[in-house]
């Protein structure tokens, strides 16, 4: 069961504890780090309530590309989530640009990540890995 932690015009974070599991979904246009004050105190707080090893489902259809501010914002979110424990993530894309954002991510930070355009893809492939 999901327990929701932060729902807002831009993002939403959802923690499943069974799944051990990080459910995060952005939305739209972030033109500056203001518009999103909370968005790294509530990744803390969803990590919190989670055990080391945990997997992170993002879902990034409704994202529209951010500008540098933000996307040094979300740099430090995924730094933090693997700091705080994360294992792995599976991200739901769009399009093929979002999926070669992905993979780059995957290959400077060093968190196991893969792209997918199926959200139950995402999840098998997530729930795959804990068994």
């Amino acid at each position: 069961m999901l327990k929701t932690i932060a729902s807002n015009g831009y993002y939403d974070i959802a923690v499943d504890d069974a799944k051990n599991r990080i459910h995060l979904s952005i939305k739209g246009f972030w033109q500056t780090k203001d518009l999103v004050p909370y968005y790294i105190n509530d990744i803390n707080e969803a990590v919190s309530l989670l055990k080391p090893g945990f997997s992170v489902l993002v879902n990034l259809t409704r994202m529209v590309s951010p500008t540098l501010e933000v996307s040094a914002l979300h740099w430090e979110a995924q730094k933090l989530l693997i700091r705080s424990g994360g294992a792995r993530s599976a991200e739901i894309v769009k399009d093929f640009l979002s999926m070669n954002m992905v993979e780059g991510y995957s290959a400077e930070l060093g968190m196991p990540r893969r792209a997918f355009y199926d959200p139950g893809l995402a999840e098998l492939w997530l729930d795959s890995l804990d068994e």
